[in-house]
């Protein structure tokens, strides 16, 4: 009988065969783990990619269509995947904001914008036509593309200045009409400057010295409002809030204003005051010396109708005083058809715009418009006389406005991105 003898296996080689299958388990369960979380995060970055993009169809969009305001616009753009995208939109001051919010599947992005009017091709002058030449005496310099009444242009003297350019208009003219070129959401800047506004989801706020406040415009408005002065002074207001008295709103150079409307029947910015926003007035606005308004601002004087005080009239008027900057809107804006001989928009000499102004009445330029001017006159008081459609030493270069530049919703203007909100 033959024997066989036992062998015995090597219990390190059993424990070494065990670990090597685990670990080689393991590296395939990983990899296939990270290719699924890789396919995945694939997905979610190309939906959100694609959500990214969608956004910027739904502000292409809004620049070739007409959105209706307080009121979501879904637009469809893939069944397959949920891809869509909801625009809102609302008034803020001569601007709109525009929300999109873009879904693709289970990933959303989210963009706002201040959106204003664009032009490819803007005009330094558009002088509406009342059947008065426009008379250009001094150092005054009109350059770019300008609309003058059917009279035309000359050269004119006063106390002895004549004109010293070489040429009356340095660039192309065309004639104007009788009227100036409409203001798409003119009626809405008229409910605003007369104290009219939606309150209905907005909530009020109470304003102190020292106070910083930012709000978002994805949130409800933030509202301030006083009967009587308010002295905006040593606070930081940002974003979407609105400010208004029945009386006067005095902005001192203490406080930092970025965005935020003002509404009030006198608005008074005193000297060396910087930042940005909009001030909605229906009798005075008055800015000091050395301001510094960066873009986008705006300015707006609405007449309502003129008044009587002991038999003497009281005009509405805009002023800026020397040294000062603006950049964005000026304007001066009436449904009253009554002349006068006073200047509803006083620029002073050493002043200028970067933008636009537009003036329903009558226009003195002393300093220097950056962009395009409309008016229906021009005011010159000089040496103790009114010069009715004169302009002295004040000058209007539309080349220096930057190309992007995005302010009034005119009739001829295509809606687009003013600046990106937050």
């Amino acid at each position: 009988m033959k024997k066989f003898s036992n062998k015995k296996v090597n219990a390190g080689a059993l424990q070494y065969t065990l670990f090597v299958s685990v670990l080689i388990v393991l590296l395939i369960s990983t990899f296939l783990t990270l290719t699924f979380l890789q396919n995945q995060f694939k997905t979610t970055a190309n939906f959100q990619i694609q959500s990214i993009q969608n956004a910027t169809i739904g502000f292409l969009f809004n620049s070739e269509n007409d959105i209706p305001y307080e009121e979501e616009k879904t637009i469809e753009l893939s069944a397959d995947i949920d891809s869509r995208i909801i625009l809102t939109k609302k008034h803020w001051g001569v601007f709109d904001v525009l929300n999109v919010q873009s879904k693709v599947k289970n990933t959303s992005f989210q963009k706002t914008g201040l959106i204003g009017g664009f032009q490819t091709e803007k005009p330094a002058l558009y002088l509406k036509d009342n059947n008065n030449a426009l008379v250009l005496v001094g150092n005054t310099k009109v350059e770019g593309k300008s609309f003058l009444p059917k009279n035309g242009v000359k050269r004119g003297n006063i106390a002895g200045h004549s004109y010293y350019g070489n040429q009356l208009i340095y660039g192309t003219t065309t004639q104007s009409s009788t009227k100036l070129p409409t203001i798409k959401n003119k009626d809405y800047i008229e409910q605003l400057s007369n104290g009219f506004i939606n309150d209905e989801d907005a909530f009020f706020i109470e304003l102190n010295e020292g106070l910083k406040i930012i709000n978002s415009f994805n949130k409800p408005t933030q509202i301030y409002r006083q009967q009587g002065v308010v002295n905006l002074r040593d606070i930081q207001l940002t974003g979407n809030i609105i400010i208004q008295s029945d009386t006067l709103i005095k902005v001192d150079k203490t406080a930092l204003l970025s965005d935020v409307l003002l509404i009030a029947p006198n608005i008074e910015i005193t000297n060396q005051v910087t930042g940005n926003f909009q001030g909605f007035a229906t009798k005075n606005i008055y800015v000091g010396l050395n301001c510094d308004l960066s873009y986008p601002t705006a300015l707006i004087l609405y007449e309502k109708t003129i008044s009587t005080l002991n038999n003497n009239k009281e005009f509405p008027q805009l002023k800026i005083n020397p040294n000062s900057s603006i950049k964005g809107v000026i304007a001066f804006l009436s449904e009253n058809e009554t002349a006068n001989y006073k200047p509803q928009i006083i620029l002073e000499e050493n002043t200028e715009i970067i933008g636009e102004v537009y003036c329903d009445k009558n226009f003195e330029l002393k300093g220097k418009v950056y962009g395009s001017v409309y008016t229906s006159g021009f005011i010159a008081n000089q040496y103790g006389s009114v010069y009715q459609n004169h302009i002295y030493n004040g000058e209007i270069i539309e080349p220096n406005l930057p190309k992007q530049y995005v302010g009034l919703a005119l009739e001829n203007t295509k809606q687009t991105i003013s600046k990106w909100l937050y």
